[in-house]
């Protein structure tokens, strides 16, 4: 039990260590009150939101004070436990949504007052959990938020007063309007009231018996094990252990925050950062973790950075290895193959230092599907639904721009790379991609432990055999179904994901550090691209839009357009049973030669791992922002993808020679039917802890 536990718990948010959910709750709050505050301000006759807002602060007062005196009368600690606070949130929670409900049957003729309540109870919670530092989890908050923001779209687009209506066709449009939006407001009230009666439920339950706290807000009994559905329940977390010190840090941490781990050896490069020829965000993108991959692969056509490296050392006796990791010798096929390309790009006079980043002609195109991005655009933020639907695509267009920037690869000039990134912005948070993305999958592919990616689509999708199998990825063996999964990647990538970073404050699913936390600029910028985003994409086309109908359809054809053009490019290049099915069987064959090959060399594993398509179209390659070249992309990631063509023969005949599978399908078709044969095969294939059970019945 006591392994149990230290396993949970070191998978814990350390909520207390970081103020950054804190600050976003009070972040949150202002924009909202803000929001409330314009729509009083020109429609006057909506006063009843700060009404509701200023009695649920009396009504919140007076419960806080029956409890302490409650508190007091039962002798109980004069200290007022956060459990307390929540009690008094739902109790307060129930109150209010009975009180507009009953409200709203006695006068549903106009709705404007159950609407008004609402908001303002939500504006009220917000600062509530805000300035009493109550735990509230992410489930709800999102709920309050879109709710909240809803009932402001509701009640700024709604006229209650019919005799104010210039005409008879605006009467009837308004008419129509309330009717359907009752129904809505009513059944979300219902909801709620269920949702805060099971709130007060698992609180009483919670004062009944101790428990502990796992992922999505789940509590459990102390006496029972922890049902991690994902990211695999135990098998992660004893990983993960086997990678920290006795207190629980990372093995790479442990030692210094400010050292950089290549190959097992620490180095010091505080003072060299700023002399870094690639800009400092390259390079502080490697600290306080192994950068091996890193280090390595942006620096494959040249020696002189191990010279300079050197002088960093910190001891030259010394490693921060943990036991359980293989300091990697020295990868002859990576040598290999980068002398190789190297001498294929000098053929067509492209020096491999110099000409690496965006040539001319590709300059020009990243310039022109901006352009086509701010129309887009500008059309999005007028109502119109197309536009919203070209916003996405030309976003997913412009992504080439932010991907290639986010390798350092577009300009030799740092400060154009760091902005550069920031055209990722439709498909995913741009502070986030360069752990996410640059640093973990690149250096991890496909590894179930160490590469987030693997862990994105867990609650609608099963892409790995160590995952749980639940009930519904029994759909996934229908394409339709993967399509519409596919549909929230973006919206997970740009919200969901930046927002769960925000409450854990510390990691990406307990293995990619945020490193950044601690770096005002880019924690402002973490968090401006979450509201931007959501602002943007998801709030302003009620404002603009003739109807609450016509607006949540702009949305949606923005966000499911943005997810599957995301999914069906990205998502294909690694998922499928021979890039995946290897690390797991390790059925490297009797090859002994290739056996050791594929254990000890990162790049043969990049290759195994990716898999390239259509690499003769140039049609694919344009809508594929160049990802069909994943193999090329994977192993040289600081050259430009207009380059990659070019180096692909060459990297095809090496692994020809060295016995490296290079695969690359034909046709987009074929890759992706091969991606959706893996998710069948996994929606009916038990799981692994399932597989071992049934063997130790037999």
């Amino acid at each position: 039990m006591a392994t149990t536990t230290k396993t949970i718990d070191s998978l814990m948010p350390n909520s207390s260590s970081s103020l950054s959910p804190r600050l976003l709750d009070h972040v949150l709050s202002v924009m909202w009150l803000f929001l409330c505050t314009s729509l009083v301000s020109r429609k006057p006759h909506y006063i009843h939101v700060f009404y509701s807002f200023a009695v649920s602060w009396l009504v919140a007062g007076i419960l806080l004070l029956l409890l302490r005196r409650l508190n007091k009368q039962r002798n109980t600690s004069s200290t007022f436990h956060a459990s307390h606070r929540n009690a008094v949130t739902v109790q307060h929670g129930i109150a209010v949504i009975a009180l507009s409900i009953s409200l709203f049957v006695q006068t549903s003729s106009s709705p404007s007052h159950c609407y008004s309540i609402l908001a303002g109870y939500l504006a009220f919670d917000h600062w509530f959990v805000a300035l009493k530092k109550l735990h509230k989890p992410l489930r709800r908050t999102v709920q309050d938020a879109v709710t909240l923001t809803c009932s402001v779209i509701l009640l700024a687009n709604l006229t209650t007063e019919r005799a104010t209506s210039t005409s008879s066709s605006t009467t009837t449009v308004t008419a129509d309007y309330q009717d359907n939006a009752w129904l809505v407001v009513a059944a979300y009230l219902v909801y709620d009231l269920v949702q805060h009666w099971q709130s007060l439920w698992l609180h009483l339950e919670a004062n009944a018996s101790p428990t502990i706290k796992c992922f999505d807000d789940e509590s459990i009994d102390s006496a029972t094990s922890c049902n991690v559905s994902a990211p695999s329940p135990s098998i992660l977390a004893d990983k993960l252990l086997a990678t920290k010190d006795t207190n629980g840090k990372p093995v790479s941490d442990s030692n210094n925050n400010n050292t950089w781990i290549i190959h097992g050896v620490a180095y010091r490069l505080d003072d060299y950062v700023d002399k870094h020829p690639g800009g400092k965000e390259a390079i502080l993108l490697g600290q306080s973790r192994d950068c091996t991959a890193l280090f390595e692969s942006y620096h494959p056509f040249s020696k002189s950075h191990v010279q300079v490296l050197n002088k960093y050392r910190v001891d030259k006796n010394s490693t921060l290895a943990s036991e359980n990791d293989t300091v990697p010798p020295r990868d002859e096929f990576y040598a290999t193959l980068a002398q190789k390309v190297q001498a294929k790009l000098r053929c067509h006079h492209i020096d491999p230092m110099r000409d690496r980043v965006a040539t001319t002609q590709r300059t020009l195109y990243y310039g022109v599907v901006a352009l086509c991005v701010i129309v887009c655009g500008y059309a999005h933020c007028k109502g119109s639904i197309w536009g919203s639907f070209l916003f996405a695509v030309f976003g997913w267009l412009l992504g080439a721009l932010g991907h290639d920037a986010g390798h350092y690869c577009v300009s030799h000039v740092p400060w154009i790379n760091d902005a550069g990134v920031w055209a990722m912005s439709l498909l995913c948070n741009p502070m986030l991609w360069q752990h996410q993305h640059t640093y973990a999958h690149h250096s991890h592919t496909n590894d179930f432990y160490k590469d987030p990616d693997m862990h994105h689509f867990e609650t609608l999708l099963r892409v790995h055999r160590r995952f749980q199998r639940k009930n519904i990825h029994s759909w996934q063996q229908h394409w339709l179904y993967v399509m519409f999964a596919y549909m929230f990647v973006v919206f997970g990538t740009c919200f969901y994901i930046p927002w769960g970073m925000l409450q854990d404050g510390a990691s990406l699913y307990g293995m990619v550090q945020w490193t950044d936390k601690s770096r005002p600029l880019r924690y402002f910028g973490f968090v401006a691209h979450v509201i931007a985003y959501v602002g943007i994409i998801m709030v302003l086309p009620y404002f603009v839009h003739a109807t609450w109908l016509s607006a949540w359809a702009a949305v949606t054809v923005h966000v499911s357009t943005s997810g599957l053009i995301f999914a069906i490019f990205s998502q294909i290049n690694h998922l499928n049973e021979a890039s995946l099915d290897l690390s797991e069987k390790q059925d490297f064959s009797s090859d002994p030669k290739r056996q050791k090959l594929l254990a000890e060399s990162w790049a043969a594993q990049q290759i195994e791992t990716s898999n390239n398509f259509a690499s003769q179209s140039t049609l694919w390659h344009f809508l594929s922002n160049g990802l069909n070249y994943q193999i090329e992309h994977h192993l040289f990631p600081g050259l430009n993808h207009c380059h990659l063509h070019l180096i692909a023969p060459v990297v095809k005949e090496t692994c020809k020679e060295f016995g490296v599978t290079y695969k690359c399908y034909d046709t987009w078709s074929e890759i992706m039917q091969a991606t959706l044969d893996w998710l069948h095969q996994l929606a009916i294939e038990e799981d692994a802890q399932e597989a071992a059970s049934a063997i130790k019945i037999d």
